[in-house]
């Protein structure tokens, strides 16, 4: 008969028989310090026994923990245990500290979906080096384009976020009175919001592809009241029954203009509520009156508008004969403009033929008029004809 042989271990556990066999397959435990005891004894030999004992070393298995994705931005700590190891990784990967049990791992900023293994190396461990990869998701880059920048209180506006992360939805932050009339779009991405009072600045919001508030995209836009309205340079003596048209200097699109005249010298015909109206104005006394608009942020300056009345010429003849000259004077109240190109109120003409006179040819709304007068061939018409028309 053979010898037999009985084992025992600290710190692990026997796989399969433990006696009558002269080797064993152990399973150790979680580390630290193990033995193998091993006794025998032969019956047919009587003395022929003993024993051993063999000290074992039991390293721990090296296992990373932590999270395997984040968004950039967002630090993550990876762990091992009680025993430090040295973290390696990919350039622009950041580890504080690189020898630890545990560290924080920053990654570089790319815009991009990127993956990286980071690895833990310690000869303390039984099966080092181990590595682990970490999915990193960009953090979301938003742009906002309102509908306008300028506006009136109780009039929506119109937001449209754009943001480079085409998951997750936007999330809008509105300043204080503002209201949201509708939000829409595959990631409620279009917001129509109306404010009660302005300036405000209205923000969008989105997390990344992992939803961790450490990566968040930001955007904001703010909206203004338009300008006080300025009028435009126009006609500001018209005549009567003239037709005027007046604008709104550089106006705001969707933005009320409420016009007034101070007096009833002018009726808007047009145009009220807009940029842009046409008045008719009116003979009256006085024949002045002021033009103003407003909108939200205020009236404008106020522009002086004076009516004038024509003046109606006549031409008065002087002259015996048409070879040596009839002269032709207007009535007062130039300036003046004849047919022949003359500015001044006579004029003498050798030919027949018709001529005309205008009074305030160029003054802009000075009610310009017109008179003519046929002198005929026959040098006795002045003789026969001479008067005033």
């Amino acid at each position: 008969m053979q010898c037999v042989y009985n084992w025992t271990v600290t710190g692990g556990i026997i796989v399969g028989p433990n006696q009558n066999t002269s080797s064993i397959t152990v399973n150790w435990g979680p580390g630290g310090a193990g033995q193998v005891n091993c006794t025998y004894n032969n019956p047919l030999k009587p003395g022929c026994d003993g024993g051993t004992v063999l000290n074992v070393t039991i390293k721990p298995v090296l296992k990373i923990n932590g999270p395997s994705q984040t968004c950039e931005g967002c630090g993550i700590t990876l762990f091992t245990g009680s025993l430090p190891v040295t973290w390696t990784g990919p350039a622009g990967v950041t580890f504080s500290p690189i020898v630890g049990s545990s560290t924080l791992v920053n990654f570089p900023v790319t815009g991009v979906l990127s993956t990286y293994t980071i690895t833990a190396t310690s000869g303390a461990f039984c099966n080092s080096p181990q590595s682990i990869t970490v999915v990193v998701a960009p953090r979301p880059v938003l742009s906002i384009t309102p509908s306008t920048i300028q506006t009136c209180p109780g009039t929506p506006v119109k937001f449209v976020a754009t943001s480079s992360v085409t998951t997750g939805n936007i999330n809008w932050v509105l300043p204080a009175g503002a209201s949201m009339m509708a939000n829409t779009g595959p990631q409620l991405d279009t917001a129509v919001i109306q404010f009660t009072t302005l300036p405000a600045t209205v923000t969008a919001e989105q997390l990344c592809a992992f939803n961790l508030a450490c990566s968040k995209g930001t955007a904001s836009a703010s909206v203004t009241k338009p300008p006080v309205p300025a009028i435009a340079a126009s006609i500001t003596n018209p005549c009567v029954d003239q037709t005027v048209t007046y604008n709104v200097v550089s106006p705001v699109t969707g933005v009320t203009y409420t016009w007034a005249i101070s007096t009833a010298l002018g009726t808007i015909t047009t145009g009220q509520g807009t940029s842009s109206i046409q008045v008719l104005w009116h003979g009256a006394s006085p024949n002045t009156a002021t033009l103003t608009v407003s909108n939200c942020s205020g009236p404008s300056l106020p522009v002086t508008i004076t009516v004038t009345n024509p003046v109606f010429p006549t031409i008065s003849v002087s002259g015996t004969c048409i070879k040596t000259g009839i002269t032709l004077t207007s009535s007062t109240g130039g300036p003046y403009l004849w047919s022949t190109g003359a500015t001044t109120q006579s004029i003498t003409v050798t030919s027949p033929g018709t001529y005309t006179v205008t009074i305030n040819p160029l003054a802009l709304g000075s009610c310009a008029q017109v008179k003519s007068i046929t002198i005929p061939p026959n040098p006795y018409w002045v003789k026969l004809f001479r008067h005033v028309v």
